[in-house]
């Protein structure tokens, strides 16, 4: 046999192994994926690799396929779940009508440009993603689906093809190139909570969104409307998470019409550019979280000192430079804050206040330009903060405890922020305060007392 075609005889047995590897086998109503079944489901045509499905087999071959082929396989229409993913698929045989029993289609990561119209035809499936493909246009889905994604695809519009789809509950739609979609685009799904259009290239709200009365959950970060409608606020007064990021809704009235959604829980406004919040924004009495880096505050936003049960701000890299503990009462937001982010901000001292906060387990006050503490901020750090984080840990983004990292600190201080020693924190404080630099940090003495007799 020529070199050549053992060459390929052996590239053909590793990819039929590799996929046997990365499939799933008969199980629960999943596809088995034999080599004789795999030879049957993916075909080359014309260069294009095809999904395809097979016919019944003939009976008179099937006792000489029982030893090759599974059982399962010849009951390819009982299949309640098909996992067909990274195999560089670019079309699907209209013969997927056949799996009368499908709820669980998974395409992800192939190559597909459309799905056939026969899909409609599948009054069982709930399920559906065709993420990370090259569809140029949204798919034509059974009213049975329940949740849809087709994210990181080519789509620009929306038309009317989740028209019929009223058991519809989530819907994936990021990373496209959404520009538009008809005003009656989603028309029927009154069901629909969870929406996901960020990542596009939306200029304008989109006029079809106002008939979601049912929505919980809209996510349009990072497309570039400048408004929120008062009419989709009047319509929608379900929303309990709203994500704005790196748009460029900004203006009075628009923050106004947000502070109108009663069930608010979580919003993220990152990056658009805000000033100031409104005064309304204290009637958000189920605000949970709210996000605000990378805006150009001022100052604290006293709005949101009001808010009961507001558990965790980000204020990150804005231009707080100086937080009035005089003029802003922190009592009720010291009741339920428990993370609080104000790195980059370029803050000259941490207000006394923050003592308060008693539930405080995240406090993040990392690069900015605070040279000293008082004796009563070092001891609260050290009586309610888990840990000292370090400026080079992995998960500082995320774990609880205090970052002090990047402030131009005495001596003593820097040593204590760059060791992740809280414990001697208060020992450092005082250390610093009374220029008696001993050359340790409190990680190498016993116990505070041992510090305190440092310093006398």
């Amino acid at each position: 046999m020529p070199a050549v075609n053992v060459a390929k005889s052996i590239n053909k047995r590793r990819a039929n192994e590799q996929i046997l590897k990365n499939q799933p086998l008969m199980e629960d109503g999943k596809l088995c994926l034999c080599v004789v079944h795999i030879k049957e489901l993916v075909k080359k045509e014309f260069d294009e690799v095809v999904l395809d499905f097979p016919t019944k087999l003939l009976k008179d071959e099937e006792e000489r396929l029982r030893s090759q082929v599974p059982p399962s396989c010849f009951a390819i229409s009982e299949l309640t779940q098909f996992y067909f993913t990274k195999l560089g698929i670019v079309r699907l045989s209209s013969k997927v009508q056949m799996l009368q029993n499908l709820k669980v289609l998974n395409l992800t990561r192939n190559n597909l440009k459309k799905l056939p119209e026969t899909l409609t035809k599948i009054t069982t499936l709930e399920d559906i993603n065709v993420s990370h493909n090259d569809l140029e246009q949204c798919p034509l889905l059974p009213s049975s689906i329940v949740t849809v994604d087709l994210c990181s695809n080519l789509i620009m519009g929306i038309s009317k093809e989740f028209q019929a789809c009223n058991k519809l509950d989530r819907l994936i739609l990021h990373t496209n190139r959404i520009c538009s979609t008809d005003a009656e685009a989603f028309n029927g799904c009154d069901n629909l909570k969870q929406l996901d259009i960020s990542h596009n290239s939306f200029d304008e709200f989109p006029v079809c969104l106002n008939r979601l009365e049912s929505l919980e959950w809209l996510d349009m970060s990072h497309n570039s409307i400048q408004t929120i409608p008062e009419e989709f606020v009047v319509r929608n007064k379900n929303i309990r998470g709203l994500y704005l990021a790196a748009t460029k809704i900004h203006d009075m009235a628009s923050l106004r019409n947000i502070a109108k959604f009663e069930l608010l829980e979580n919003l993220n406004m990152n990056g658009n550019g805000l000033k100031k919040l409104v005064d309304e924004f204290e009637n958000l009495k189920w605000l949970q979280q709210i996000w605000l880096s990378s805006n150009q505050f001022t100052e604290f936003p006293v709005s949101l000192t009001k808010i009961k049960y507001l558990g965790g701000i980000d204020l990150n890299d804005n231009e707080i430079k100086v937080i009035d503990d005089e003029a802003i009462d922190f009592g009720t937001l010291a009741r339920c804050c428990v993370s609080l982010e104000l790195s980059g901000n370029g803050l000259q001292s941490f207000p006394e206040q923050l003592c308060k906060f008693n539930r405080m387990t995240r406090l993040n006050l990392s690069l900015n330009s605070c040279r000293s503490m008082t004796k009563s901020m070092a001891e609260y750090f050290k009586k309610f903060m888990p840990q000292l984080i370090l400026e080079t840990s992995r998960s500082k983004s995320y774990d609880d405890g205090l970052m002090l990292y990047g402030n131009p600190f005495g001596n003593v201080m820097m040593r204590c922020v760059k060791a992740g020693d809280l414990d001697g924190i208060v020992c450092a404080q005082i250390q610093d305060e009374q220029g008696m630099d001993t050359g340790k940090t409190g990680i190498l003495a016993d116990d505070v007392n041992a510090r305190m007799r440092i310093i006398e």
